[in-house]
């Protein structure tokens, strides 16, 4: 999507390639790759809506978690947080409002956009019954 005042102006999408740099899409904003980029930041966002409610009740339980679920919770939060970073960055540029970071902080994000990616491809966490084991299989 872009702006009436820079209409040739890039959308960056919500994903990155699969070297970890962004993607971009130019055209008016009504196209087939711009309406999957609104549903995928849409799932995003509800996503990470979703992980912060379980993290909460997690954190609020009466017993402690252990170290596992924590890294578990701690991953989970930092993918959501990183997608929803991406979309408010995304759609600050089409409001002309892009958010302003030093340089290693984009580098960092890039890093961690790509290692996110690929965490999110090789990786599928299945929950059991217990509370507090997790069982991670390739996928």
């Amino acid at each position: 999507m872009t702006t009436k005042d820079h209409p040739d102006e890039p959308r960056l999408l919500p994903w990155a390639n699969q070297d970890g740099k962004p993607c971009y899409v130019i055209g008016e904003g009504r196209g087939l790759v711009s309406d999957f980029a609104d549903e995928l930041e849409e799932l995003q966002l509800c996503t990470a809506i979703e992980v912060l409610d379980h993290s909460r009740a997690s954190l609020n339980r009466a017993e402690p978690l252990a170290p596992t679920e924590l890294l578990f919770i701690t991953n989970r939060l930092t993918e959501s947080l990183t997608d929803a970073v991406r979309v408010a960055d995304s759609r600050g540029r089409r409001l002309g409002q892009a958010l302003h970071t030093p340089r290693k902080r984009v580098r960092g994000r890039r890093r961690a956009a790509r290692n996110h990616a690929a965490r999110r491809q090789a990786v599928h966490v299945r929950h059991t019954r217990s509370p507090g084991t997790h069982r991670a299989t390739r996928g």
